[in-house]
C-alpha cells in the first residue's frame, strides 16, 4: 500500500510539473485557455503542416546556443555507471551512466579549463543530498533519468560529441525564454541553479538527448560550421544576417540542422517583429518558406499578437 501511494505521488508531481504546457515548447504559441474544437483542430494543423516534430521546438540548436554557458567538442573519456535507487523505493535499483567526462578539442562558446569537462544529465527523479560528490573538477550532482539505462544519448568511450552545457535549468515558465531573440544567458533567470549538466530548456527531460550530438564523419564539418554561425550571429545581434543564415540552414543536407533552423526562424520572427503589420510584411519577403507563412496564417494570427 505504501509503495502504491508513493508511485501515485510521483505521477501527481509529474503531472503538476507539466500541467498546461504546450507540447511545442513555445510559451508564445500555447493555445488560449478557451478554444473551440474547430480552433484546436486548426492549431494542431498549423504545427502538423510544418512536417517536423513539435516536441523539438524548444530545444533547437538556436535555443541551446543561447541557453548554454559552454558549447564544446570533444571525445568521451569516461562514462561513469552508478547504481541508482528511486526516492521512497530503496529496493528498486538500476545501473545507468549518470556522469560523463569529455576531453575537449574545441570550445565554441564559454570557457573550459584543463582540457576536459565533467557533467551530468537530468531527469524527473533525483537522489538525496549524498548524490553530491567532490571531485578534482569541482562539485557534481548525479540526476539520473528513469526512462532508459543511460541519461545520455551517447556513452561509447572515444566517441566524438558536441555538447551544450549549463548550470541553470530553463523551462516553459522562464521569461524571457531561450527561444526569444533578446534572450541573454548571463542575465536570464531560470527555474533553478544546478551543477554543470546538459542544457535543458523546455522542462521536458527528452531535451537532454538533443543537448549532445554525436559527430558523424559525413556531417561533422556541416554541424560545427552551423553552431559557430549561431554563436557568432546571436552574439552580434545582427538580425538581418541571422535571418539570412537561418534561411541557408533550412536547405542543409543534415536533417537536424534544417529542422532546427525552421523552428528557429519561427521563434525569431515571433520575438523580433514588434507588430502584426511588421510581421506580415516580413513574411511576404522573397525567400520566406511557405510552411512558415502557412503556420502564422493558420495557427498564430487568429490567436496572438507578436511579442504577446
Amino acid at each position: 500500500m505504501k509503495r502504491t501511494l508513493l508511485i501515485l505521488l510521483g505521477v501527481i508531481i509529474y503531472a503538476a510539473l507539466h500541467a498546461g504546457v504546450a507540447d511545442d515548447g513555445d510559451v508564445k504559441t500555447a493555445p488560449p485557455p478557451r478554444v473551440t474544437p474547430e480552433e484546436r483542430k486548426r492549431l494542431n494543423q498549423a504545427y502538423d503542416d510544418l512536417g517536423i516534430p513539435r516536441i523539438d521546438a524548444a530545444s533547437t540548436i538556436g535555443c541551446l546556443c543561447k541557453a548554454s554557458l559552454i558549447v564544446a567538442v570533444g571525445r568521451i573519456e569516461s562514462a561513469r555507471e552508478n547504481e541508482v535507487g528511486f526516492p521512497g523505493l530503496p529496493e528498486k535499483k538500476i545501473k545507468m551512466v549518470d556522469q560523463m567526462t569529455i576531453r575537449v578539442s574545441e570550445t565554441l562558446a564559454g570557457k573550459v579549463e584543463g582540457g576536459k569537462v565533467s557533467f551530468t544529465s537530468s531527469g524527473l527523479f533525483t537522489k538525496t543530498s549524498d548524490s553530491f560528490e567532490n571531485t578534482e573538477n569541482g562539485v557534481h550532482i548525479f540526476i539520473p533519468s528513469i526512462r532508459k539505462h543511460s541519461a545520455f544519448p551517447e556513452t561509447e568511450i572515444g566517441k566524438e560529441v558536441l555538447v551544450f552545457l549549463t548550470d541553470t535549468v530553463f523551462d516553459y515558465s522562464s521569461q524571457p525564454h531561450p527561444n526569444d531573440w533578446n534572450f541573454n544567458c548571463v542575465d536570464a533567470k531560470g527555474t533553478k541553479k544546478v551543477p554543470l549538466q546538459l542544457t535543458r530548456v523546455s522542462g521536458m527531460h527528452e531535451d537532454c538527448g538533443r543537448s549532445m550530438i554525436a559527430l558523424a564523419e559525413d556531417a561533422r564539418e556541416e554541424v560545427l560550421a552551423s553552431v559557430r554561425g549561431y554563436v557568432r550571429l546571436q552574439s552580434s545581434k545582427d538580425a538581418e544576417s541571422y535571418q539570412a543564415f537561418l534561411t541557408r540552414q533550412m536547405g542543409s543536407p543534415v536533417q537536424r540542422l534544417r529542422d532546427d533552423a525552421l523552428w528557429d526562424m519561427i521563434h525569431f520572427m515571433k520575438s523580433y517583429h514588434a507588430s502584426r503589420d511588421d510581421l506580415k510584411k516580413a513574411l511576404q519577403a522573397p525567400g520566406v518558406d511557405k510552411r512558415i507563412r502557412g503556420h502564422f496564417e493558420l495557427g498564430y494570427f487568429p490567436f496572438f499578437e507578436p511579442n504577446e
